[in-house]
């Protein structure tokens, strides 16, 4: 297996030497060069009469919108939070949007990392009472 390291400013430092795809992590880099890089798919559904492939062992389907997950419990939330639904956080300082509140939260810290001693992140919800 090929590996290569980025040495750039980026936090995705970890590059497959054969599609230059980049990957934060070392772990992340391994998977895709074992089970996708220039793979076919290879892991067939595990419900009886579904032919669907994925080139990821135990990826979950979502029925409505084709997405994949690695694991159930991310298909669940999926299913229940985002797909076909409109997110349900907002940044007070900017137009994003998010459909879970770690990730606003993350890009307050990125983005708005001046005001977040002050900001007081509010879902939806919480901002129409």
């Amino acid at each position: 297996m090929m590996y290569s390291k980025n040495t750039g400013s980026s936090s995705r430092t970890n590059i497959c030497g054969k599609c230059n795809r980049t990957y934060k992590f070392r772990k992340g880099l391994v998977q895709h060069q074992k089970y996708e890089c220039g793979k076919p798919k290879q892991f067939a559904c595990e419900i009886e009469g579904c032919k669907y492939m994925a080139k990821v062992k135990g990826a979950f389907m979502c029925s409505v919108c084709g997405k994949t997950y690695r694991n159930k419990s991310s298909l669940y939330r999926h299913k229940k939070y985002e797909c076909q639904k409109t997110p349900l956080f907002e940044c007070v300082y900017c137009t994003y949007k998010a459909y879970q509140y770690i990730n606003l939260k993350i890009h307050s810290r990125k983005r708005h990392p001046e005001k977040l001693s002050t900001a007081i992140l509010f879902s939806k919800a919480e901002k129409t009472e």
